[in-house]
């Protein structure tokens, strides 16, 4: 199953939307950690990013404009994150996990009583479009 990185943080928000029973609720919960755990580097890349682009005084310490970081090549900055948030996350389908993963898809495909609008029915289509790449 691929996603993008950009999309790591709204999919684990639409997850703990959804009203699960006991067992759906037990391997959202697994899937949601391998998540995190993808989510929490790409953090980290972010903030290495952002890191080497701050300007810092003599000191050592950043300098602020208006209470926010100040940044040299503010430009390549932006381009860096931006294909940094468009890299692709895959989340194996093997044998440890493929219980967690079929729960998902059906709990995702599943959730009809909730009704979805505009931009939410938008994030729904594309929160189906992943999990239908799991196979098993």
């Amino acid at each position: 199953m691929k996603l993008y990185k950009f999309e790591v943080e709204s999919f684990i928000a639409f997850l703990d939307s959804l009203k699960l029973d006991h067992r759906a609720t037990r391997m959202r919960t697994r899937f949601k950690k391998m998540l995190e755990e993808k989510y929490h580097y790409f953090l980290e890349e972010i903030n290495e990013i952002n890191n080497n682009y701050a300007v810092k005084d003599d000191e050592g310490n950043y300098l602020l404009k208006e209470e926010r970081l100040v940044f040299r090549d503010n430009e390549q900055r932006l381009q860096e994150l931006y294909e940094l948030a468009n890299e692709v996350i895959v989340i194996e389908e093997n044998e440890e996990n493929v219980i967690v993963l079929q729960t998902v898809k059906e709990s995702v495909l599943n959730c009809a009583d909730t009704l979805f609008e505009g931009k939410d029915a938008d994030r729904y289509d594309r929160f189906c479009e992943i999990v239908e790449q799991i196979k098993s």
